[in-house]
C-alpha cells in the first residue's frame, strides 16, 4: 500500500502545478454524497422526480444479438464509429452504427462473450423497436458475405439492466474528473488515458466477465445482462427497483439520449446527438460505413445545434420556484422558438430549428442551437414553446431551460484542457483526492 501511495505520490508530482489545481477543483465536485446536478439551476423543479437512492431498472426494449466467430472484430470494425478492442482483450465497448451518409441508425453496447481466447464473441445491446431502419440483424446479415461469423437474436435469453448509485463516494474509472479535446467545429472528444485503464487493470467500458462501466456520463452507472426471468443483477442486492421513468429522468439530467425516441434512425447525426462527449466516436480509425461524414463533423461542418438536457416549467414561474408543479408529457418535436429578452424587434426566424426531443416530469432532452443556450446562459434571450394541452380555454406558454451537467466542457475554450492532470491520475479514492489537496499546496 506504502509502495502504491508513492507511486501516485511521484505521479503526482510530475503534474504542473497549475494542472493540479485545475484538477483539484474539478475532483471537489465529486468529493461529497450530493449527485452534481443537486447544484445546478432548476434542481428545485426536478429533485421530486429525481431518485435519491441506488436504482436499478430492467429495459424491455433492449434486444440481444449474439454476434460470434473468426474475425467477429474486424467484422464489426467496418460497421461502428468506435474502435474495436484487440482481439482478446475481452473489453465492452458503447458505440454507434452509421447508415452511408452518416446518420444514426443503433446506438449500442457491446458485451465481450468470448468462449475462449480463440473464440471471440459479442452480445450487441439494442433498442429492438420498430423504426424506419432497417433491423439490425437483418443490416449484419447483409453485410457477412462469405464470413463464417455467427448471428442470432438472443433477445429472450436476457434481461437488460441499468444501474446507478447517486450517493456512491467512489472514484473508479467512470467517475474521474476528465480531459477533453473541444475542436472549432464545436465537436468535443473526451480524451481517455489507455496506459493508465491498464495500470489500474481495468477498460474504458469494463471488461468480461464484469458489468459495462457506463461512461456515457460521469458516475453515470453500470450496464448488466442477465438470463431471462432471474431477479435483478446480483451486484444490485442493496440497490431498489425502480420504473422506466426513474431512468428517462436519470438520463435527462445527465444530457444522455438513448433508443430510438431521443435519436430517431436515420434522421440525426451523433455529433448533434451529443454522442461525441458521450464518447461512442473513433474519428481517427480506418474506413468504416459513415466514416466521411463523421470525419467532415470533425473538421469541417461547423456544429449549429446539439442535444441539451433541459427543464420545462410555465412561463411567468421561476425555474427554482417551480417546485413540484405537475408537468403533462409533451409529444416529440415540438418546436421551440427563441425570443430576445432585450430587442423590441422579433429576431429573423432561423433556418435551423429547436425541438423538444423527449421529456418526462418537466425534464427532458432537446435539440437546441447552440448559441441560441449560450444567449439563454447570459440571459439575453428565453426558449419557449405553446403547448396543444388547452387549460381552461387558454394556451399555456412553457419556457424551455436548458440544464447542462456540471462536467460538460465549455466548447468556447478550444484545445485540450485538464491536460495530463484527470485521466493521468484517475483518482479512486478519498485518500487520492487528500493527497492531492496536500501536493496541489506546495
Amino acid at each position: 500500500m506504502l509502495a502504491l501511495q508513492r507511486s501516485r505520490s511521484s505521479h503526482f508530482q510530475s503534474i504542473p502545478k497549475l494542472a493540479r489545481h485545475r484538477l483539484l477543483s474539478t475532483l471537489s465536485e465529486h468529493a461529497n454524497n450530493t449527485p452534481s446536478y443537486l447544484s445546478r439551476p432548476g434542481w428545485n423543479t426536478i429533485k421530486h422526480v429525481a431518485r435519491s437512492v441506488p436504482t436499478c431498472v430492467n429495459l424491455p426494449d433492449r434486444g440481444v444479438l449474439s454476434v460470434a466467430g473468426p474475425g467477429v472484430g474486424q467484422f464489426l470494425d467496418g460497421l461502428i464509429s468506435g474502435k474495436m478492442p484487440g482481439d482478446g482483450s475481452r473489453q465492452h465497448l458503447y458505440t454507434v452504427f452509421l447508415n452511408a451518409k452518416g446518420r444514426i441508425l443503433y446506438d449500442v453496447f457491446l458485451y465481450s462473450n468470448a468462449k475462449s481466447e480463440t473464440e471471440p464473441g459479442y452480445l450487441i445491446e439494442y433498442d429492438s423497436r420498430p423504426s424506419e431502419a432497417q433491423s439490425l440483424l437483418q443490416m449484419l446479415k447483409r453485410h457477412l458475405l462469405r464470413s463464417k461469423i455467427r448471428i442470432r437474436d438472443v433477445t429472450e435469453e436476457y434481461d437488460v439492466w441499468a444501474l446507478w448509485n447517486p450517493n456512491q463516494l467512489t472514484y473508479e474509472l467512470g467517475t474521474e474528473a476528465r480531459t477533453w479535446e473541444c475542436h472549432p467545429t464545436g465537436v468535443i472528444e473526451p480524451v481517455f488515458d489507455e496506459e493508465m485503464e491498464v495500470q489500474w487493470g481495468s477498460s474504458r467500458w469494463g471488461s468480461q466477465p464484469g458489468p459495462i462501466i457506463d461512461r456515457r456520463a460521469i458516475g453515470f452507472g453500470q450496464r448488466v445482462l442477465t438470463k431471462r426471468g432471474n431477479t435483478a443483477p446480483s451486484i444490485s442486492s442493496s440497490f431498489d427497483e425502480g420504473t422506466l421513468d426513474d431512468y428517462r429522468v436519470h438520463r435527462y439530467l445527465n444530457g444522455v439520449p438513448e433508443g430510438i425516441e431521443d435519436m430517431p434512425p436515420t434522421h440525426v447525426f451523433p455529433a448533434n446527438s451529443s454522442l461525441d462527449i458521450m464518447g461512442a466516436l473513433t474519428f481517427k480509425k480506418g474506413c468504416h460505413v459513415g466514416q466521411e461524414h463523421l470525419s467532415r463533423a470533425r473538421h469541417v461542418n461547423e456544429l449549429r445545434r446539439r442535444l441539451f438536457p433541459v427543464i420545462i416549467h410555465r412561463e411567468g414561474e421561476s425555474v427554482n420556484d417551480a417546485r413540484s408543479t405537475p408537468k403533462p408529457r409533451f409529444p416529440p418535436g415540438i418546436e421551440v422558438s427563441s425570443r430576445s429578452l432585450h430587442e423590441a424587434q422579433p429576431t429573423a426566424a432561423s433556418r435551423i430549428k429547436n425541438q423538444l426531443v423527449s421529456n418526462v416530469h418537466g425534464v427532458g432532452l432537446a435539440m437546441l442551437r447552440t448559441e441560441d443556450v449560450a444567449s439563454c446562459e447570459d440571459g439575453k434571450r428565453v426558449l419557449e414553446f405553446e403547448s396543444p394541452v388547452q387549460e381552461g380555454g387558454e394556451t399555456v406558454k412553457w419556457v424551455v431551460t436548458p440544464s447542462k451537467p456540471s462536467w460538460w466542457p465549455d466548447p468556447r475554450r478550444g484545445g485540450v484542457f485538464v491536460k495530463n492532470s484527470a485521466e493521468n491520475i484517475a483518482v479512486k479514492s478519498l485518500d487520492d483526492l487528500l493527497l492531492l489537496q496536500s501536493l496541489s499546496q506546495n
